[in-house]
């Protein structure tokens, strides 16, 4: 019979902590932030964020929880090819960066929805927009869905009940806090992100025997195939 492993108390303190201290960053920038004072501040975090809290916050933006649970649940059945989706994110970046966003520069745009009424109308700019809220709406239910299906199978916690607190959470320190507090909840939980992860790979190895028997395993699973 398979062992099936169920949080501590340890473990709840972490996840309780990491969502007190995401709504108290919220609260910090909404009460405490000195420049919060306008919709500029609001929306836009003034426009005169540091480069590297804005770096981080846009690439763990792109890492959602689907890619970290299902990015390896899909290498381990298919190999390594959905690392080859990944090829076009450097063009993609290289062209949003020096032809993109010179352009909204140009018309003093600060998105492309902005832009879209500029150059084609407002009628393209609502349909746009319209279009892609619906996107995020539905792609966002699926990101809230996927960890908490995962915290649903170590916890006795429903579904349910999970997403609403999270979503709870995230809505209330995204909208106490404004941009400011997205681009810093994002620093925080990246942090998180990557210890968690440098902890996994660690535990993973050590109880697999060391690297080159993870090497072996994964060679002779034929999940290190590339284009098979």
């Amino acid at each position: 019979m398979a062992y099936k492993y169920y949080l501590g108390v340890v473990d709840y303190a972490a996840i309780v902590l990491t969502l007190l201290i995401s709504a108290g960053i919220g609260i910090y920038f909404r009460y405490f932030g000195n420049n919060q004072k306008t919709t500029k501040d609001y929306f836009m975090a003034g426009k005169n964020m540091a480069k590297i809290p804005v770096i981080i916050s846009i690439s763990v933006t792109m890492t959602s929880a689907i890619s970290m649970l299902g990015t390896p649940s899909e290498i381990y059945r298919y190999g390594l090819q959905p690392v080859l989706m990944n090829l076009g994110l450097p063009i993609g970046i290289a062209l949003a960066a020096f032809i993109f966003i010179p352009v909204y520069f140009e018309y003093g745009v600060s998105t492309v929805y902005e832009f879209l009424e500029v150059r084609y109308g407002r009628v393209t700019r609502y349909v746009v927009s319209s279009l892609f809220i619906l996107q995020m709406v539905l792609y966002m239910s699926s990101v809230l869905y996927a960890p908490v299906l995962a915290l649903n199978a170590v916890t006795n916690l429903s579904i349910e009940l999970s997403i609403i607190v999270f979503g709870t959470i995230c809505t209330f320190y995204c909208a106490m806090g404004g941009l400011k507090a997205v681009l810093w909840s994002d620093v925080f939980q990246s942090i998180l992100m990557f210890i968690a992860i440098l902890a996994l790979y660690a535990v993973g190895i050590r109880e697999a025997g060391g690297l080159m028997h993870v090497y072996d395993r994964a060679s002779r699973g034929s999940r290190l195939n590339l284009f098979e």
